[in-house]
């Protein structure tokens, strides 16, 4: 049930101090929103500025698995026991971002240094 708008003649003598009370309630409402869509904007960017940061973390810890790997590979190839780093690292690089790459520690059977 629609509600029903009350029509107010400019002569009523009231009719002034209602447009005010009006046009008041509506520049809060716009002022109200404006700042909604700001305070909205500025969590929006702090966000994309976390994730820029984030995705700097990734990109640099990528990098030093991709040293480490290659440092474990190395010392693989020169040692002149059974090969464990290339067991821990297998054929395959793992995805650092998925878990189900990285071995678990009940995967990985300890082994004896060779020397």
């Amino acid at each position: 049930m629609p509600k029903e708008s009350k029509s107010i003649s400019r002569d009523d003598p009231d009719y002034e101090e209602k447009r005010k009370k009006n046009n008041e309630a509506i520049r809060k409402s716009r002022e109200k929103a404006k700042q909604k869509q700001k305070e909205t904007q500025e969590k929006v960017d702090a966000l994309k500025e976390e994730n820029r940061k984030v995705e700097g973390q990734i990109k640099e810890m990528e990098g030093q698995l991709k040293l480490l790997q290659g440092i474990f590979k190395t010392h693989a190839n020169h040692s002149d026991g059974p090969n464990q780093f290339e067991d821990l690292l297998g054929s395959t690089s793992p995805d650092p971002l998925n878990p189900m790459d990285i071995p678990s520690s009940s995967q990985v059977q300890p082994r004896s240094p060779d020397f």
